[in-house]
């Protein structure tokens, strides 16, 4: 059977009622490597930022956030002249899939303020990362106090409205979704990835490709659980409120509360519980 988006097929023993070998289907966890390709001195840098796992599609959308939401870029739109992708796969031979960010002309980027492995695992995202003030000092929006103002039906809404046009998860179960809302709950757009920091990253990058950001009159959800990387990438693009469908982590709800962020946890379609700001959330 040939592979679909964001997920394949694989044969599995299955025990339990109707036992035997059927095919199923999981989600596609590949590598992709980040180079940042800029004039320096008069000479061509090329210099491999990361090698994230992550599920293929919506790359561009992924580099575009990941090198925002890593203070590496200020404006990824103006930023990047092109993206460059090299895929170099077939049956015998398979190698390392590379997308390159050539940088606008001029441009030097800060690649030192980067304090993360090169290799990085779907789950680990910004793991090793302790410094809160110094993460803190690289968001350049700020929200609005008791902005937006979001009625809490609205709020109960959002987790069917994700799940909805979660199609990989479907298929699946075993990836990670988030999606922006407008302050009405109409759902905007959404990504899905094996990493949750991955899919959080997509969503930034189409944020910033679509002219959103700051997306301050705006609502991420995301379908698992509120860690600190997580509230920190939502902080970067200047969001005023960020849900999610599980529990929210200390460091994820002190650093909400530090930035100014509406943070829930738990959120079904007749409760949720506001660990921060709940000023916007009219109950």
């Amino acid at each position: 059977m040939t592979d679909e988006p964001h997920f394949q097929w694989v044969n599995v023993h299955r025990t339990g009622s109707g036992p035997g070998l059927v095919a199923d289907r999981v989600c596609v966890e590949e590598p992709l490597e980040i180079v940042l390709r800029y004039h320096q001195n008069g000479a061509m840098v090329s210099k491999t930022l990361a090698i994230t796992m992550r599920t293929p599609g919506q790359d561009e959308a992924l580099v575009w956030g990941l090198l925002f939401n890593e203070g590496i870029l200020s404006d990824p739109k103006r930023d990047i002249d092109h993206l460059e992708f090299r895929y170099d796969c077939n049956a015998t031979v398979r190698t390392q899939q590379t997308v390159v960010a050539h940088l606008r002309k001029g441009l030097i980027p800060d690649v030192s303020r980067v304090e993360r492995n090169l290799i990085t695992s779907s789950s680990c995202g910004v793991c090793g990362r302790t410094a809160l003030d110094r993460m803190l000092d690289q968001c350049i929006y700020l929200p609005r106090t008791g902005l937006p103002l979001i009625p809490v039906n609205s709020l109960y809404s959002l987790p069917g409205k994700l799940q909805s046009v979660q199609e990989a998860f479907r298929h699946t179960g075993g990836i990670h979704g988030c999606a922006l809302f407008d302050a009405a709950g109409n759902l905007l757009f959404q990504a899905e990835d094996v990493g949750r920091h991955n899919a959080m990253d997509k969503l930034c990058g189409i944020a910033h490709e679509r002219l959103l950001v700051p997306v301050s009159n705006h609502v991420i959800l995301v379908s698992g659980r509120a860690s600190f990387e997580l509230v920190h990438k939502a902080c970067m693009i200047g969001c005023a409120v960020m849900a999610a469908i599980g529990a929210a982590s200390s460091m994820a709800i002190e650093t909400a509360e530090m930035y100014g962020m509406t943070l829930v946890g738990f959120l079904r379609e007749d409760r949720a519980n506001i660990y921060t700001h709940p000023e916007r959330v009219a109950t």
